[in-house]
């Protein structure tokens, strides 16, 4: 088991689920932990998990798809931890429905979140660690961004260019000691 004692992990969409998941997880290996969502009341029971394990627990009310909202996060996060080591863009909603279903308002909403949410988050994020030298940031994709399923196809293609983002991104990255990858639950 790692230690990361002297790290600090930011998790989006951590109120709940498996970004809370992750947050606890990273707390239980000694980091210091800030987690950004929307829902106030849910931060707050997250915060308390987390400190419950022994992590040091900071949360964020902040919007993944805003830009000024998730740097203005990032800079509490900063501002309290003094540095930020890794991300998880974790922040992400779903739809159920055949192409006859869904509408092109369901279709903006599950894209946004799920893909512009990752790009807005990846750019904030970027702007920190690109002056410290170091850095990770990992995206929550999906195992449906490696396959077409039937009845998700927004929620598909949010995942599949959630992928594609992020091998570009790693790329451009490459040399400037951080890393971007995606992993897809």
């Amino acid at each position: 088991m790692s230690n990361l004692k002297d790290q600090v992990v930011f998790v989006t969409g951590a109120g709940g689920g498996i970004g809370k998941i992750i947050a606890i997880e990273f707390a239980k290996l000694g980091a210091s932990v800030a987690i950004a969502d929307l829902n106030e009341e849910l931060l707050k029971t997250a915060v308390k998990d987390i400190e419950s394990y022994g992590g040091q627990a900071l949360g964020l009310v902040a919007n993944v798809i805003d830009l000024e909202s998730m740097r203005a996060a990032l800079q509490k996060v900063v501002s309290t931890f003094g540095r930020l080591d890794v991300a998880v863009n974790n922040a992400g909603v779903v739809g159920i429905g055949s192409i006859e279903e869904i509408e092109p308002a369901d279709w903006d909403k599950i894209m946004s979140v799920n893909s512009k949410g990752v790009f807005v988050s990846t750019k904030a994020e970027l702007e920190i660690m690109k002056p410290q030298g170091s850095g990770a940031i990992i995206n929550s994709a999906s195992i449906a961004g490696k396959m077409g399923m039937a009845h998700l196809s927004h929620y598909v293609a949010s995942k599949f260019a959630v992928i594609g983002f992020t091998n570009s991104i790693a790329k451009e990255v490459a040399t400037t000691g951080i890393t971007v990858n995606a992993i897809c639950p």
